[in-house]
């Protein structure tokens, strides 16, 4: 559950962390970034009592899409190896864990973490400190959760004049840590088009086990 919570928060506060139009520091794109992840997740619009319909993970995912680099995650997570994928493994690779990770987390927002997230003011979110070194930056952030404070630091990389975030550190666990371990053990001794056909069948057993879970829901009414 703690490994759901930090990654998921880390999905949702990517699908909004664009960079603006003028130049802002790490913290102050965080700051936007949150902003607009509250807007979304209090929107009236969206029903969430059997949890995350598929119209809000909608609207996450038109965040993302425009405005994550999702290629750099990737990038991150597979490592030096990366030198050796052709362009087409790279964009294949890409594509699949992006889709791995939004099955993976944001499908698994159930109602009672959706309702916390969307209580969040700006008295929830207290940013500590920045630390900025070239184009790399640190923002330590603390959340307060209904139970107790969670901190959480922010690892981004500046393009182009704006700040995204790239990872994210909770409790001792980081997404790129989680992912980065996983994919060093099987590029060892197997190839770029062994690991996309790996993340492909994480998604498959993935859809299998929620349509087995809305069947049995179906059932039980």
């Amino acid at each position: 559950m703690k490994r759901c919570i930090i990654t998921t928060l880390m999905l949702l506060v990517l699908a909004c962390a664009a960079g603006a139009a003028q130049a802002k520091t790490p913290t102050q794109t965080l700051e936007t970034a949150l902003d607009q992840l509250l807007a979304i997740l209090q929107d009236p619009r969206y029903d969430t009592t059997d949890g995350i319909s598929e119209d809000h993970l909608s609207a996450l995912r038109d965040e993302v899409e425009n405005f994550f680099d999702f290629r750099e995650l990737t990038k991150r997570a597979v490592g030096r190896p990366w030198l050796n994928f052709t362009d087409q493994q790279r964009d294949e690779l890409t594509s699949v864990f992006k889709k791995l990770l939004e099955k993976t987390y944001l499908r698994k927002l159930n109602t009672e973490y959706l309702n916390e997230l969307a209580a969040f003011d700006e008295d929830s979110i207290v940013f500590l400190d920045e630390r900025v070194k070239g184009d790399k930056a640190m923002v330590y952030a603390r959340f307060q959760l209904t139970d107790k404070p969670l901190d959480v630091n922010f690892r981004l990389i500046e393009r182009e004049g704006h700040w995204w975030t790239y990872d994210v550190i909770g409790e001792g666990l980081t997404l790129l840590g989680i992912y980065q371990d996983e994919f060093k053990n099987v590029l060892v001794n197997q190839t770029p088009d062994d690991l996309i056909r790996l993340l492909e069948d994480k998604i498959t057993a993935l859809d299998e086990k929620r349509e087995e879970q809305s069947a049995a829901e179906a059932a039980s009414e």
